[in-house]
């Protein structure tokens, strides 16, 4: 164990969105769970915003999560937006060295995502 708080998830359901804030470390022991509790929430609304300010550890496993859930809500013609800011050091980095800093729509508050949600009407 390194020490960390694994994470925990909270949902906060909005207008046009469920905003999905997730804080600790996210990793193999989790994952799964992560994964299932995102995945039954993708659908509620047109747009899932995963806020990941407080996250301070993500593994390959939670990236994993992550992708996942990007594919089921294009899928399910769900608009999916993360969040990044620049202080989020670790998260940030493993986005950019995988390349999914291009893939995923990324914003570096939750404001600026919300703004975006709210100006897509």
């Amino acid at each position: 164990m390194t020490g960390r708080e694994l994470a925990t998830f909270e949902f906060e359901p909005r207008e046009r969105a469920t905003v999905v804030r997730i804080r600790g470390e996210v990793d193999l022991s989790n994952a799964e769970r992560l994964h299932d509790e995102l995945s039954s929430r993708v659908g509620e609304a047109p747009w899932l915003v995963l806020d990941l300010s407080g996250c301070d550890y993500l593994d390959s496993a939670g990236l994993s999560v992550i992708v996942m859930i990007h594919a089921r809500s294009r899928a399910r013609g769900v608009r999916l937006r993360i969040v990044v800011p620049t202080s989020a050091a670790t998260v940030d980095r493993v986005l950019a060295i995988t390349g999914m800093d291009g893939v995923l729509q990324v914003d570096r508050s939750i404001d600026e995502a919300l703004a975006l949600v709210d100006a897509a009407g």
